[in-house]
């Protein structure tokens, strides 16, 4: 048994939550999600320019592993949502600030017996339900940036043509961004829009100045302090959603969530010894 104090600081809910953080497959895609990038561009670095055959292979074998993964997490989302997860929103309305920090609600298994969002909850948890397999555009984006990325740069031209691709991507994520609004949070639908157009408005000005052939070129400062800009707004999206995260944590809101779903409240007398707010009052405001 834990002991009192621990008792009153954290719910059933919350050691819930911090298990399900550790669960397979989700904390090795999130990983391979966050190493993505580094991963495809050494494979195709690889590839490309003259190796041994055995560094050849390992780059063929990287891509492949960089192309099939995404595809098989896409198409795993898309067989299944929602016929054993969705995203269930709180029946109140939250207040702003709760809506703009944390979301209007949480991602639910809808079955017990395959409690699916907890294997697959770093795919899928910033999306809305009908955009839930949007997270291969983040992989996509990432590949064409790396292969743009080790294309030979033997011309200032050759750099400009690679900085105008690299805008390209980013200005369609911005599109996506703009007309399908795909994130459950306000927050991280305006963090992405514009940390997309800073990047892309920064990489085309560079483009301009290598088409100039003149490093010096007035487009170059306004780049620099626009990247510099994106920097920030990613510092500080990672800092809301680190606080984001805790605060759920603390109030185990997933795990209840998830019971009002599962419409099972017999659990109420085995959780209440560590819940801090009991479920049935959570039920009456959701």
């Amino acid at each position: 048994d834990l002991a009192p104090p621990i008792k009153k600081r954290m719910s059933t809910g919350s050691l819930i939550e911090a298990q399900a953080l550790l669960r397979f497959p989700s904390t090795v895609l999130f990983a391979f999600l966050f190493l993505y990038q580094g991963i495809s561009f050494s494979a195709l670095r690889l590839v490309v320019y003259p190796v041994r055959s055995s560094f050849r292979l390992l780059g063929f074998f990287g891509v492949v592993i960089c192309i099939a993964v995404p595809l098989w997490v896409t198409r795993t989302i898309r067989a299944s949502v929602p016929s054993v997860a969705r995203y269930r929103q709180e029946n109140t309305k939250p207040s702003r600030l709760t809506a703009l920090l944390i979301g209007p609600g949480e991602w639910v298994s809808t079955s017990k017996e395959n409690h699916w969002v907890h294997r697959y909850s770093s795919m899928i948890r910033p999306y809305h339900q009908k955009w839930c397999w949007l997270i291969v555009l983040e992989f996509t984006s990432m590949f064409l940036l790396s292969a743009a990325t080790i294309a030979k740069q033997p011309t200032m031209r050759d750099c400009g043509h690679v900085r105008v691709f690299s805008a390209a991507v980013n200005f369609f994520c911005l599109f996506i961004e703009a007309f399908m609004w795909p994130h459950a949070r306000l927050r991280d639908n305006v963090f992405d829009f514009m940390q997309f157009g800073f990047q892309g408005t920064a990489l085309l000005l560079l483009g301009i100045a290598y088409y100039n052939e003149d490093r010096e070129f007035w487009t170059v400062p306004a780049a620099e302090n626009l990247l510099f800009g994106a920097l920030i707004i990613l510092l500080v999206k990672v800092a809301m959603d680190g606080l984001a995260e805790l605060y759920i944590l603390y109030k185990g809101r997933r795990s209840k969530l998830q019971l009002l779903e599962w419409e099972d409240f017999g659990l109420q007398s085995e959780l209440n010894f560590l819940t801090q707010e009991p479920l049935d009052d959570f039920k009456n405001k959701s």
